[in-house]
């Protein structure tokens, strides 16, 4: 009866062995003679405001043509988080399509540096450096804190929301804003939405006037407004 047992034992791993050679061996063959199954042939980038700039896609590109098997998604997630703008990265394999999904900074405003602008998100991050830009630009005077840089990024993005586009500079504390030909002395001690929006709310309401002011200044609690 052990005996039996036992070769009932074997046969069954026999089968189990050559089912398996039989699966290798059609794999081999499958692999060998369709070399391209694998191979990514599309390229999906997409962050949290559409699709990747041409800057992040051409990361991803050199990956066209490559075996998915062959990718290192740990490499290709360090390559992308190389970018200062770049938050997190989330890849995903498929059949012949590499799928991308990245959380990226917004840059909201452009701090003058030199020549050039360095285009920084809302913490203050920089994220980019380039020559012209169409973001709210900030003068900032030498050997200003951090705190306050990140204040006047702040209020500037605010107000450029409101639809306005102004040209800022930060200077011991104070930010002031030019918009329409209008000055406005901002303090740091002032909420940048609670700045924005007394802001719009003082120009909108003598511009229905038929009035431009000429300097705003919100230092105090009530503005002072001159013509």
């Amino acid at each position: 009866m052990r005996r039996i047992r036992i070769i009932r034992f074997l046969k069954k791993i026999k089968l189990q062995l050559l089912l398996i050679s039989i699966f290798l061996l059609l794999s081999f063959i499958f692999f060998y003679f369709s070399p391209d199954f694998f191979v990514i042939r599309k390229i999906v980038c997409t962050t949290q405001f559409g699709e990747c700039v041409d800057s992040l896609r051409s990361i991803l590109s050199p990956l066209l043509g490559k075996q998915t098997l062959f990718v290192n998604r740990r490499d290709v997630e360090n390559l992308l988080l190389d970018r200062p703008e770049v938050r997190e990265v989330s890849i995903k394999k498929k059949l012949r399509e590499l799928v991308v999904k990245l959380n990226v900074s917004k840059p909201v405003a452009a701090i003058q540096s030199g020549g050039n602008y360095l285009l920084v998100d809302e913490t203050g991050k920089v994220v980019a450096r380039t020559e012209k830009t169409f973001l709210p630009p900030i003068l900032v005077q030498a050997e200003t804190k951090d705190t306050d840089i990140k204040w006047a990024i702040l209020t500037v993005a605010f107000i450029k929301e409101l639809g306005f586009n102004p040209q800022s500079e930060l200077n011991n504390g104070e930010l002031l804003v030019t918009v329409n030909a209008t000055q406005v002395l901002i303090p740091k001690n002032k909420s940048p939405r609670l700045a924005a929006g007394s802001l719009q709310s003082i120009i909108t309401g003598f511009t229905m006037k038929g009035k431009q002011p000429v300097k705003i200044d919100l230092r105090f609690k009530n503005p002072i407004v001159s013509f």
